[in-house]
């Protein structure tokens, strides 16, 4: 089940999931897990049946530049290859207000790169942020109201 994060119920469990990888560990930073992302349904956890938090994304839809920017996707350890990032972008997808999604992969992450273009995303450039990144794109469908 897919599901908006609580801050008093999941801050504390995202955190240390987060810090299972190391592209991940920057999302206890305030920037990324304050209070706002959370009311404003920037954060979304998959959790099973047992209630136990799998994995999450953390986003940030950008209105100045209407598009929507994936922070962070992460996943359980032990539970990577069961599609369940696959459902949480599925899910990002659907939820994004905006035409595009975008985001950064670092080179030293080619295995999410390979992740995200068989999702459909794009490369658009190859060096961001310095030169340590990919920066990659979609554009999905907007949604009719």
């Amino acid at each position: 089940m897919i599901s908006a994060a609580v801050r008093y119920r999941d801050h504390d469990v995202l955190c240390r999931l987060a810090r299972t990888s190391e592209f991940t560990r920057d999302f206890s930073s305030i920037m990324f897990s304050h209070e706002g992302a959370y009311k404003k349904g920037w954060i979304r956890i998959y959790q099973n049946d047992r209630g136990e938090v799998l994995g999450f994304t953390c986003v940030r839809h950008k209105i100045q530049q209407p598009k929507t920017v994936l922070y962070f996707l992460t996943v359980a350890p032990s539970e990577r290859g069961k599609l369940i990032g696959t459902a949480l972008m599925r899910d990002l997808e659907l939820q994004t207000p905006h035409p595009t999604i975008h985001f950064n992969v670092s080179h030293k992450n080619p295995n999410a790169r390979r992740f995200y273009e068989r999702l459909g995303y794009t490369l658009v450039r190859e060096d961001a942020i310095s030169g340590t990144a990919w920066e990659l794109q979609k554009s999905v469908p907007r949604k009719v109201a």
